[in-house]
């Protein structure tokens, strides 16, 4: 009787250790209940490629287009997660990012001549368009634990909305050197952008790998790296599409 007695006690602990919400180290001998509902804040960073067909104009002449580029991208934000089994979570983000870009093009060679006729080195320049985009994200995602200790895989759907946009455009003398503008500077900033409407609203979609770190009971920190894409243009008559890598890291408190 001794011994089926120690049997119950076994199986009701384990029945408890897996009814867990969320379980970082299961303990038969000394089962107890974690929070399924946790609460948290996130900051990231992302490198970003975009490309489209951005023309370049002044005035009514065109100067070139913008193909492609590189940015970086910031974000904090608040988010939740609700732990459904021991192994998957259902969760949503709220999250402001500050988008930088950096678009550049190239001119063809321009002939040169001096005042006498004589032909001078072709004058290159190169144009660059700076737009800074911020944006507010609300996302849900859904998170699912792997059989490595702690590891998971991600999967977020979001919808970004247009806060502001901003941009700079300026034009440098690439050779020959020597060469400088009317008001004797190599460098010149252009008053008119690329116009861009952008789309007040947005729908991307995520995937990532992490892991869930424990630090306290209740508490945990999750490393997450992200492939991330917007699925519709950000602007829609230069078809100007991104996507990029985000890295964040986000603590748990739970509740």
């Amino acid at each position: 009787m001794h011994i089926v007695g120690k049997i119950l006690l076994l199986l009701a602990a384990v029945s408890i250790v897996r009814a867990q919400g969320f379980q970082w180290t299961p303990s038969v001998r000394l089962p107890f209940e974690h929070p399924r509902l946790y609460i948290g804040v996130e900051g990231g960073a992302a490198f970003e490629y975009h490309w489209g067909e951005l023309r370049n104009m002044e005035g009514w002449t065109l100067c070139g287009v913008y193909r492609s580029a590189y940015g970086q991208g910031w974000s904090v934000g608040a988010a939740a997660e609700y732990w459904i089994r021991p192994d998957r979570t259902i969760g949503g983000i709220l999250r402001w990012i500050r988008r930088q870009i950096q678009f550049t093009h190239r001119t063809d060679p321009i002939p040169q001549k001096d005042s006498f006729g004589n032909t001078l080195p072709p004058l290159i320049t190169e144009y660059e368009f700076t737009p800074i985009v911020q944006q507010l994200q609300i996302g849900a995602r859904v998170k699912q634990r792997l059989l490595m200790p702690y590891a998971f895989v991600t999967a977020e759907v979001m919808t970004s909305v247009l806060l502001s946009y901003e941009a700079t455009q300026t034009e440098r003398i690439i050779s020959p050197p020597e060469r400088r503008f009317a008001d004797g500077s190599f460098e010149r900033t252009i008053v008119a952008t690329p116009v861009a409407q952008l789309a007040t609203l947005n729908i991307g979609a995520a995937v990532g790998i992490g892991a869930d770190i424990p630090l306290a009971y209740g508490v945990y920190t999750s490393p997450v790296v992200r492939l991330v894409a917007p699925l519709f243009p950000l602007e829609q008559q230069s078809a100007w599409r991104a996507v990029g890598v985000s890295v964040a890291v986000a603590l748990y408190v739970g509740l």
